[in-house]
């Protein structure tokens, strides 16, 4: 995305206020939604809110025909109050009775997560199953292992037990192509079972820069009931649909003993910092214009703000960094901002939509002082007399 940052230029400046800021590409955005609905015209398709919930990014998928999943109640709200009425599937796995009924009534989809939260439930609910394709490459996202605590096991299921749908989700990022086959196969050979069956979730758990047309292609050779129009069937991207879209771009504060200092570390990265060999992630030094610096390049450490030795983005090879320099950070659309962490109490940097007529729109505002200070307040007490 060389071409994001190039016109960046002159449009996005950074500064002692805003020394960070997320920037989404709202052309790729709307290629990346579009191949995935191409490639599966016939299925409904919820991006996972966890991902990247900013309320005016979820506006664009609403327009474009998408819905949306949640895994935790206040997700949904933030959906419904994005796009009222677009189909929302509930799917976190610690609902109490409360969001149950608040979920029934508002008419999401649910999934229950055990037959225990299934028999919580009054309206048409599909249950979660363990498909057991076995652990990805990323093991602490693996969940379709023996044993999981997401979903009952697919082969353990009561005979007579008769759901309105069925959903299996094997683990994000890592999964290979056959895992994710052989799950949407297993969950059809169960469909199949249970004639009354109204929908099948698919989940998610594509690679970032998955190729929708080959696990399009790959369904319709082993599963082709779910084309056949006898189920609704939904899917749950995030990571593939969002991650490549929006790069962030931080500013050098001190450069010493080549190391570069900036403003997004674990706070933004999380699983990057605490897992680096799970979560890569590109990193490109940039002048203060957003151009490449010249030079012959060195090895420099690029580190966070935060105050343990461990926040370290990574290592990389360009000419000398310098104070007032710009490190822009790539597959940043997905799993950023959404995982913020409140070590330090830093805030959150805005977030903007780069249009294709050059226009750039706030997404989020990010936070203020205020904000955080009001997080940590004391609840307000009634006064009480001195005496």
């Amino acid at each position: 995305m060389a071409e994001l940052r190039q016109r960046l230029a002159g449009r996005l400046r950074l500064d002692d206020e805003r020394p960070s800021a997320i920037v989404y590409d709202l052309a790729q955005v709307q290629a990346r939604a579009f191949e995935l609905k191409h490639a599966l015209p016939e299925f409904q398709h919820c991006p996972a809110l966890k991902a990247a919930p900013y309320e005016a990014l979820l506006r664009h998928f609403g327009g474009w025909g998408f819905g949306f999943e949640a895994a935790s109640f206040t997700e949904g709200l933030v959906a419904a109050r994005a796009w009222p009425g677009a189909p929302l599937l509930y799917d976190s796995p610690a609902k109490t009775r409360t969001e149950i009924a608040r979920a029934q009534a508002l008419g999401w989809v649910l999934s229950a997560n055990s037959l225990d939260e299934l028999a919580r439930t009054q309206a048409p609910c599909s249950l979660r199953v363990n498909t057991r394709t076995g652990r990805g490459q990323v093991a602490h996202t693996s969940v379709a292992v023996a044993g999981s605590r997401f979903g009952e096991d697919f082969e353990e299921l009561p005979g007579d037990l008769d759901c309105a749908g069925w959903h299996a989700h094997i683990g994000s990022q890592g999964c290979t192509l056959d895992q994710l086959v052989l799950s949407a196969r297993r969950l059809a050979d169960l469909a199949l079972r249970h004639p009354r069956t109204q929908w099948l979730n698919l989940g998610g758990g594509l690679p970032a820069q998955a190729a929708y047309a080959d696990y399009a292609a790959a369904l319709r050779a082993e599963v082709p009931e779910l084309f056949s129009g006898r189920w609704r069937v939904y899917t749950e991207m995030g990571r593939s649909l969002l991650a490549t879209t929006a790069r962030a771009y931080t500013r050098v504060e001190y450069v010493r003993r080549g190391v570069a200092t900036v403003h997004l570390g674990a706070d933004f990265l999380l699983r990057r910092v605490y897992r680096p060999d799970d979560w890569p992630c590109p990193l490109q030094p940039l002048d203060g214009t957003f151009a490449l610096r010249p030079g012959p390049p060195c090895t420099q450490t690029i580190a966070g703000p935060l105050c343990f030795a461990g926040d370290v983005l990574g290592t990389v090879q360009a000419p000398p960094i310098a104070e007032g320099d710009i490190v822009e950070i790539g597959l940043a659309g997905a799993y950023t901002a959404s995982l913020w962490s409140r070590h330090c109490s830093r805030r959150m940097p805005p977030v903007f939509g780069l249009a294709a007529d050059g226009a750039l729109q706030t997404l989020s505002a990010g936070e203020s002082e205020a904000d955080l200070l009001r997080l940590w307040r004391q609840a307000d007490l009634p006064t009480q007399a001195a005496g």
